[in-house]
């Protein structure tokens, strides 16, 4: 029973292991990558429509968020790869550092914002506007943080209607971690939104 239990707790490392390498952190996409990543999640289709069969395999993004490097699975199913090799093969394609954004169709890249799982897959039916959309939801496409910081004002409007009050803690806390506002600012903020 302990040797079961052992080789269980092993192969549960090795698979979480092959899975890390997603990127981490604030990351704005250029529009050149938002182009990238529909073409990406759409898929390469004949000229009838139908698409081929080419599914989304990886999306590795510079770090800057301005340049990609991804590719496809051409077969029905697709081993996963090592993620020190994709990273270096992104590296050497666009010469920037790289992470992972997305496996599949899933975006997997921590800005904190990112619910991961099932909100945040894409569909490759999903037309360009509606990718841009859920991009933004995201936190990855023209967010735009409103911080009054020329005339280091403590009464923040983060207030969106369409954002939730995670998203607007997060928004808080990363300004306050930037140094765009004071502890002062940001403790008076917060109680305002969580009152």
């Amino acid at each position: 029973m302990k040797k079961i239990l052992l080789l269980l707790s092993f192969i549960l490392i090795i698979s979480t292991k092959a899975y890390s390498g997603d990127g981490r952190g604030e990351l704005q996409l250029s529009e050149h990558a938002v182009n990238e990543f529909t073409r990406y999640i759409k898929g390469d289709a004949t000229k009838s429509g139908k698409t081929l069969i080419n599914k989304p395999l990886v999306f590795y993004i510079t770090n800057d968020g301005s340049r990609t490097f991804w590719w496809y699975c051409p077969y029905t199913s697709c081993a996963a790869s090592s993620t020190s090799a994709d990273k270096k093969a992104c590296l050497q394609a666009t010469g920037q550092e790289c992470s992972r954004f997305a496996r599949g169709r899933y975006v997997r890249w921590d800005n904190g914002i990112n619910p991961k799982g099932k909100k945040a897959k894409f569909n490759s039916k999903m037309t360009d506007s509606e990718i841009r959309a859920k991009l933004t939801k995201l936190g990855f496409y023209k967010n735009k943080k409103n911080v009054d910081t020329k005339n280091n004002n403590s009464n923040i409007e983060l207030s969106s209607k369409d954002k939730s009050i995670v998203d607007q803690l997060k928004e808080l806390t990363d300004l306050f971690n930037n140094g765009s506002i004071t502890e002062a600012e940001f403790i008076a903020a917060k109680k305002k939104l969580l009152n």
